[in-house]
C-alpha cells in the first residue's frame, strides 16, 4: 500500500489540516516524552513522499543517543527515519510511547501505519554504563588520601551515607568518575564531595555525596568458637581487618597477648577479644589434689593437698594440708604442682 503526500498546492483547508496535526502530534503534554522540534522542518512541507511498503511498529527500542529518531520506531519509515521525534530517556530509563500519540505520528510522516488497539504501544531503553557502589568509594578514597598525605600509611575503609549509590551514564559515554569540592573534617573522617560522570565532561551528571572514613587495624580473633577454660592454640586465632574507632580500649591486637591463655568465658568466632576476657591457663582446679614442695638446701619436702582456689601458672593459691587441715599459701608451678615457701613449711607438717 503506499500514500502519496503533497503541500506544495495543497488548499488552504488542507494546510490548516495538516497544520494542525502536527501541532497534535508534537503538543502532547500527557506523556514523559518530549517531542523534538526537529521532528519536522520546511523540507517535510515541500517534498512529495510516497511511502511504497507499509511500515511496522518496533516495540523493544534501545537507543544510545538522547534523542529517538522516526526510524527506531517504525521499520520503513521512508525518508524521515532519521528525524528525531521525541526526547530519548535518562540513562538506564525506560520511556513507553502509546499507540494514540503513534497513530499520530505515523500520520503526520505519511507511514502506512494505524494502531489496532490501544495495546499498540513501543517501549524505549536507552542503554547506559552503571558505575556501581564499589567504583565510586575507591574514587573518593584516591582522592581524599591523594589530598590528605597523613593518611597514605594508613589502612581505610570508606563508608558512603548512601550505601546503595551508583551511577548510569550514556551507552556512548566513557564509563569514568571524578571528583570535586571534596572536604574532610579531620576531627570527626567525614567528608563530602560531588562525584561527576563522566569525568572532564560539560554535560556530565553531577551527585552530591557524604560519608566517613575509618581506620583500619589487624586485631587478633578466633577462628573458632572458643569455649570457656579452653586453652587457645596458634590455629585458633586469625588476623582480620577491623575499624580502630569500633574497637574498646582493652582490645587484644598483640596474637601473643592472646595464644596460650585460656578463655574465661565462650569466646565468639571472628570478634575482637579483651584482655579481660582471657586469662594464664588454669593449671590447679578448686577441689584438685595438689603435690606440694619445699626446697631447701640439701633437701626437699613434698606434702599433699587440696586446692581452695583455682590458679593458673604463678598464680598463688591457698592450699588445705591434708594431714593437719591446715591452710597454707603456695604457688602454682604446674599442673596440679606448686611450692611453697620457708615461712610456710610449718604448714606442710
Amino acid at each position: 500500500m503506499s500514500m502519496m503526500i503533497r503541500t506544495e498546492h495543497a488548499p488552504r483547508w488542507k494546510q490548516a489540516w495538516q497544520a494542525s496535526l502536527r501541532a497534535a502530534v508534537f503538543g502532547l503534554a500527557g506523556f514523559s516524552i518530549a517531542v523534538a522540534a526537529t521532528a519536522w522542518d520546511a523540507d517535510a512541507a515541500e517534498t512529495e513522499t510516497t511511502i511504497s511498503q507499509p511500515a511496522r511498529l518496533i516495540t523493544d527500542i534501545r537507543i544510545v543517543g538522547d534523542g529517538v529518531m522516526l526510524g527506531d520506531v517504525f521499520e520503513n519509515a521512508g525518508p524521515y527515519a532519521d528525524r528525531v521525534i521525541a526526547r530519548a530517556p535518562s540513562p538506564g530509563q525506560s520511556s513507553t510511547l502509546e499507540a494514540r500519540w503513534l497513530g499520530r505520528v505515523a500520520r503526520a510522516f505519511g507511514l502506512d501505519w494505524r494502531p489496532t488497539s490501544r495495546y499498540d504501544m513501543a517501549t524505549v531503553t536507552r542503554l547506559a554504563h552503571v558505575i556501581p557502589s564499589e567504583a565510586i568509594r575507591s574514587e573518593l578514597l584516591s582522592a581524599i588520601v591523594h589530598r590528605n598525605a597523613e593518611l597514605a600509611e594508613e589502612r581505610l575503609d570508606l563508608q558512603l551515607d548512601n550505601r546503595v549509590l551508583s551511577l548510569k551514564v550514556p551507552k556512548d559515554k566513557p564509563a569514568t568518575v571524578a571528583i570535586t569540592q571534596l572536604q574532610l573534617d579531620p576531627r570527626t573522617d567525614r567528608f563530602t564531595a560531588f562525584v561527576v560522570a563522566p569525568a572532564e565532561n560539560p554535560h556530565a551528571v553531577r551527585i552530591a555525596v557524604s560519608g566517613q572514613i575509618h581506620r583500619l587495624v589487624e586485631v587478633p580473633v578466633p577462628a573458632r568458637r572458643i569455649l570457656r577454660g579452653d586453652i587457645i592454640g596458634e590455629r585458633d586465632v586469625e588476623m582480620v581487618e577491623m575499624r580502630r574507632g569500633g574497637l574498646a580500649a582493652n582490645t587484644i591486637v598483640d596474637p601473643a597477648d592472646l595464644i596460650g591463655l585460656s578463655a574465661k568465658q565462650t569466646l565468639a568466632m571472628g570478634r575482637a577479644v579483651g584482655a579481660n576476657s582471657v586469662q594464664p591457663p588454669v593449671l590447679i582446679k578448686k577441689g584438685g589434689l595438689v603435690s606440694v614442695k619445699l626446697e631447701v638446701p640439701n633437701m626437699v619436702l613434698t606434702a599433699r593437698g587440696r586446692a581452695v582456689e583455682s590458679g593458673g601458672l604463678d598464680d598463688v593459691i591457698r592450699i588445705q594440708n591434708l594431714q593437719s587441715n591446715r591452710v597454707f599459701e603456695a604457688v602454682v608451678t604446674g599442673i596440679g604442682e606448686a611450692s611453697v615457701s620457708l615461712p610456710s613449711q610449718v604448714a606442710l607438717q
